[in-house]
């Protein structure tokens, strides 16, 4: 007990901070659905002025 996914030697050249993929898992998703309104609010003011 007590060994978790901090217990674990990282390879060189891995990121120095031990939770940076559950950060990751938990940003990029978050990245994507912001990136999504952006072009998806952008393709509709779009098709407003084109009229």
């Amino acid at each position: 007990m007590g060994h978790g996914v901090v217990g674990i030697e990282l390879p060189q050249g891995a990121a120095p901070i031990p939770s940076s993929n559950e950060v990751l898992h938990l940003i990029a998703p978050l990245i994507l659905l912001v990136a999504f309104f952006v072009v998806w609010i952008g393709r509709r003011r779009r098709a407003k002025l084109g009229r």
